[in-house]
């Protein structure tokens, strides 16, 4: 999802210190084409399975608390930013149908580079993955069989903490011009290296990945 912005991984999920070349973030970062609508499910020897299979071990539902979750290994805000949220708050806790869905839509989007290592070996294309832009259907309810356990509040409590602020990659950036343009402590090192898990490479960058600013 390794966007994994996904992962990124997707969403992982363009330039970096110097701005990547428009064509290919144009090529990378979009893929154009009508909306299609929902295939039948894909079945169980998918490409989808092939890449659960590298990213997770084919474990649909594991939350390793890297902040990436699912068989898939969404980055939680590519999974919102997807709708997947329709489906459960976290991937991991949607079903493998749920997630392949949300991972349809991201691979329209950003291509295949939103798993940039398993989805070549998978063989991931937007053919393959039957990628889409139509609206997510209604595919199963939520995966209640996982236990949340929430601690009382107590009486006086401090705010929350913000939530991290997002940036999303549009054409012609770099980590330089965004660090610069937020002002990130250290610059696009910085940048990176608070991102590195969704961008492994600093000089690729996707049109419409999402980054975090620290």
């Amino acid at each position: 999802m390794t966007p994994r912005f996904v992962r990124s991984r997707p969403f992982r999920r363009a330039a970096g210190a110097t701005a990547a070349a428009g064509t290919m973030l144009a090529t990378a970062g979009v893929i154009a084409g009508p909306a299609q609508a929902a295939p039948a499910p894909l079945d169980a020897g998918s490409v989808w399975d092939h890449v659960a299979s590298c990213e997770s071990s084919g474990r649909w539902h594991v939350d390793t608390h890297n902040h990436f979750y699912g068989g898939l290994q969404f980055w939680h805000p590519t999974w919102d930013d997807f709708g997947g949220t329709k489906y459960a708050p976290r991937a991991d806790l949607a079903t493998e149908r749920q997630q392949i869905e949300v991972a349809r839509r991201v691979l329209a989007t950003q291509g295949p580079r939103a798993w940039p290592v398993c989805g070549k070996r998978a063989k991931l294309t937007v053919k393959s993955g039957a990628a889409t832009q139509a609206a997510l259907p209604n595919v199963g309810p939520y995966l209640r069989s996982v236990p949340v356990h929430t601690a009382p509040r107590p009486a006086h409590h401090k705010p929350r903490t913000p939530r991290v602020q997002r940036y999303r990659v549009t054409s012609g950036d770099s980590l330089s011009t965004i660090a610069q343009h937020f002002g990130v402590t250290g610059g696009w090192q910085s940048l990176w290296q608070y991102n590195r898990t969704n961008v492994p490479n600093p000089n690729v960058i996707l049109i419409g990945q999402l980054l975090q600013i620290p």
